[in-house]
This record gives C-alpha cells, sequence and structure tokens, in this order.
C-alpha cells in the first residue's frame, strides 16, 4: 500500500489520471456551527467547524452535514429561489477517484481526512482538497464529462 501526502489540488500524481468533473445534483441547506467547535466525524476523517469561520452544509446525502469555509461556499452556490433558504451550487467539482492500493492523507482546512480506493480526492476552487466517499458521490454528484 502506498501511502501520500496531499494539500493543494496540484499535489494529485498524475498516475490517479484526469480530474472528472461533476455537477451537484440537488439543493442544499446551511446553518451556523452548533457550539464554538463542532466536530463532524465521518468515516475518512473528523472535521471541525468554527463559528464565524464556517457554516455547516446539509444535503439529502448528508443529514448530519459538514464544514465547509463561509467564503468558499459564498463563492460556489446561491440560494435557489429569494428567500428559500435552500441554495445550489454553481461551481463545477474536480475530482479523481484513489486508485486501488493507494492511501491518501488529504490536509483540509477544516482537519486531516483519509481516503482510499473508491473514495474521490475533490479539488476545490481555490485549489484546496477534500474528500468524498464513493456512495456520496454516486447519490450527490453527475459527472459532466
Amino acid at each position: 500500500m502506498t501511502r501520500i501526502f496531499i494539500t493543494s489540488g496540484k499535489e494529485i500524481p498524475r498516475a490517479f489520471g484526469e480530474l472528472r468533473t461533476a455537477r451537484k445534483k440537488g439543493l442544499v441547506r446551511i446553518r451556523e456551527p452548533a457550539n464554538p467547535r463542532e466536530i463532524f466525524k465521518k468515516p475518512w476523517g473528523t472535521l471541525e467547524a468554527i463559528p464565524g469561520l464556517d457554516i455547516v452544509v446539509l444535503s439529502e446525502g448528508d443529514p448530519d452535514g459538514y464544514p465547509c469555509k463561509r467564503e468558499v461556499f459564498e463563492a460556489t452556490y446561491e440560494e435557489a429561489a429569494p428567500g428559500s433558504r435552500q441554495f445550489r451550487k454553481t461551481a463545477l467539482s474536480r475530482l479523481v477517484q484513489v486508485p486501488k492500493d493507494f492511501t491518501v492523507e488529504v490536509k483540509t482546512t477544516e482537519g486531516m481526512l483519509t481516503a482510499v480506493h473508491p473514495d474521490y480526492v475533490v479539488v476545490g476552487a481555490n485549489n484546496e482538497v477534500y474528500v468524498n466517499a464513493r456512495r456520496w458521490v454516486e447519490d450527490n454528484l453527475e459527472f459532466v464529462d
């Protein structure tokens, strides 16, 4: 098993293949973090949301939510209809599936995550990286390439 460490989309090995482009299928809701340091335990790692810096994104495929930097959310989502409090992601996602026999340690702005096949490494709008499980990708994204 080969273990690598990634902090930016620029560090994804060429051996992983080309990034694929996907569009978010559904709408999301948001909320403020519930306490000064709200913790989210996901199968691939633990994330932290800090009030004022982060918001919590709630989707049908992930009702517990996950933290997102407020400025990243504001740059990549728009309200679906005025006053609806539901948001549509306008930015396309770029992601690559982790090949077999690789373990990828991903440093995000919210915490450390671990990805193994068949998880995906996702590259955000500012070249930040994070992890999505294959099942979450299947439920929430639609490949457009």
